[in-house]
């Protein structure tokens, strides 16, 4: 061992053992990284003269890994990531550090052993000048990492915090930015968006975590959220031109989603993939994906294991573990029902091993095409994915929101009409240039997406902006026979200072609906109830099923055909639409009076 070194790791236990760990006024900057050559010590070299450098640590498996988070810490170092050679055959690989997040400031380090007992042996010692790695048992805490994919309709449970932006800096990009890295903890904070031809690269530091892509007329564009992510600066705002023709627009959706907006004649084409350090993700179309910018992207992984394990009747967890880190991407396909995984960089396992996986409830078997694995899915699962640490172990978690029995009626097998208004040549209600017949479509495909989870067989009256006729939708409601009619528009007035949401119906056995999808709607959505109608309208009036016409809210108010744009009022009008039919067909295998109102 180098003699110097030695002398300076003595001296700094000795100085280690007469400081208390107390608050300090900045970030400790991590300036070296010293591997001895002996390959029994590492030493995180910071500023001097600093009391009191915290930590915590995990273990993970599948290889064997220990993960040491540095609390208000910087890595000085150009890319924010090195790795480091120790020489030392019990390692598996090179520790690697990153700056892992920097609101709050917190440096990672991966140490890979070959054997468990190995990471059992390493002894971690904190110093005024920096931290010393050696061997000898710790007690190690479980971490969890945040999901790097999850459906659209799976709910993030870590709480939010609420922002608050003073009104003298409404206008002022980098002011709210700042705000958000200060008061939210986001799990990765984007600091690069770069361009090459059709793709776009996004990365940062921190872990990368994309929702369900959807799709959007009127412009047609596609929409990635990148969740619990915020933009470093607000240069990082603003829209690309890419070599297609397309044009990709990137902003700070709200305070804990960036947001990618690729316009595009071909929407459905955008794929993304994330790479294998979790900090970065590309997007382009799916004939064109490259991720050149990656780590470990030249090489072709083999899958060492795959694993199906059923959690219970609801939930299975799909593990693939490689030998190399994976560089992957997640699509969701309905109507089949299906996830596609692609794994960009493995080599596709024999089909006896495909074969051999146990089939469960949620998991029926999986099909190989290149890069591109198929798995069928339940109408009502939903997706999660979670990447190690290291990249080399991937899990999905497949749950499935199980149908909601009807009171000694078994599951739901309800079929249900929906009819977004209009379309086509008829627009509906105009403002601004926005369409009645496009926000009435979008909130149409949410309430349809709901019911199918809740094991409902759903009919779309149109699912594209097309021209249907009122007879064409009324012959469409009695041919289908359907337990339930609902349709959908968005309301209209000459008075400006008018909004608030409507439930409209005709005939006798259609105003238990109504109540019952009003109400829900009054619960979940911020706007004046303006009641039940008894009206004529012909779509309503002319089917033999009941039937209630749901007017969302007025375009003609400026303040709600705002919220009629935003992905939260669209979100919970479905989630509200989609439980009023849900209660109001409950209702009816109850004993309940005839409205259903004791049942709400």
């Amino acid at each position: 061992m180098n003699v110097i070194l030695t002398a300076l790791i003595l001296a700094l236990f000795v100085f280690s053992s007469v400081i208390k760990a107390e608050e300090t006024a900045g970030p400790f900057l991590i300036r070296r990284v010293i591997p001895d050559s002996a390959g029994k010590l590492l030493f995180v070299s910071g500023q001097k003269q600093r009391p009191g450098i915290n930590y915590k640590t995990a273990r993970l498996s599948e290889p064997e890994r220990m993960v040491v988070d540095i609390e208000n810490a910087v890595l000085q170092d150009e890319n924010g990531k090195k790795s480091i050679s120790l020489n030392n055959k019990n390692l598996a690989e090179d520790i690697r550090i990153a700056q892992f997040s920097t609101a709050p400031d917190m440096v990672r380090i991966v140490i890979t052993a070959k054997t468990p007992d190995i990471l059992d042996k390493i002894r971690i010692t904190p110093c005024k000048s920096g931290v010393i790695f050696e061997f000898e048992k710790i007690e190690l805490a479980e971490r969890l990492n945040p999901s790097i994919y999850r459906d659209r309709n799976k709910k993030n449970t870590a709480p939010t915090q609420e922002i608050t932006i003073e009104k003298s800096e409404s206008d002022d990009k980098e002011a709210i930015l700042r705000k958000i890295k200060e008061k939210i903890q986001n799990n990765i904070i984007i600091k690069t968006v770069k361009k090459y031809d059709n793709r776009i690269v996004l990365s940062g530091t921190g872990i990368i975590s994309v929702s369900e892509p959807f799709v959007l007329d009127s412009p047609d564009r596609v929409i990635f959220d990148i969740a619990d992510a915020v933009l470093d600066s607000s240069g990082l705002i603003g829209t690309f031109a890419l070599k297609n023709g397309d044009n990709a627009r990137i902003a700070q959706f709200d305070a804990k989603t960036a947001r990618v907006v690729i316009e595009s004649a071909a929407p459905q084409q955008y794929t993304h993939a994330v790479s294998p350090d979790l900090q970065s993700i590309v997007i382009s179309p799916g004939s064109e994906i490259s991720f050149a910018e990656f780590p470990d992207s030249n090489i072709k992984a083999e899958v060492q294991d795959i694993k199906v394990i059923k959690d219970s009747d609801a939930v299975t967890k799909l593990t693939v573990i490689s030998k190399k880190p994976i560089i992957h991407g997640i699509e969701r396909f309905y109507a089949p029902d299906k996830l596609r995984l692609n794994l960009y960089n493995l080599k596709a396992p024999s089909v006896e091993t495909l074969r051999s996986l146990e089939k469960t409830p949620q998991f029926h078997g999986i099909e190989v095409e290149n890069t591109a694995w198929s798995i069928s899915l339940n109408r009502s699962t939903t997706v999660e994915s979670k990447l190690s640490l290291d990249g080399r172990m991937l899990k999905l978690t497949l749950t499935d929101n199980l149908p909601i029995p009807i009171a000694g009626a078994g599951p739901v097998k309800a079929k249900v009409i929906i009819d977004p208004g209009h379309g086509g040549y008829d627009p509906g209600a105009e403002s601004n240039g926005i369409y009645e017949k496009d926000i009435v479509l979008d909130v149409s495909k949410r309430v349809k997406k709901y019911l199918q989870e809740m094991g409902f067989y759903v009919i779309m009256t149109r699912e594209t902006d097309r021209t249907v006729s009122l007879k064409d939708r009324v012959e469409l409601a009695n041919r289908e026979n359907p337990d339930v009619f609902l349709s959908i528009h968005a309301n209209a007035s000459n008075n400006p200072d008018i909004k608030g949401i409507e439930t409209h119906w005709y005939t006798t056995q259609s105003r238990p609906l109504a109540m019952h999808v009003q109400d829900r709607m009054v619960n979940m959505l911020v706007t004046p109830d303006r009641g039940l109608k008894n009206s004529r309208f012909y779509v309503i009036r002319n089917t033999e099923i009941p039937a209630v016409l749901a007017e969302i809210g007025y375009m003609t108010n400026q303040v709600e055909i705002y919220q009629l744009m935003t992905e939260e009022r669209r979100e919970a009008t479905a989630k509200s639409i989609a439980d009023g039919i849900l209660s109001y067909l409950k209702s009816k295998n109850t004993n309940s009076e005839q409205d259903g109102r004791k049942q709400l």
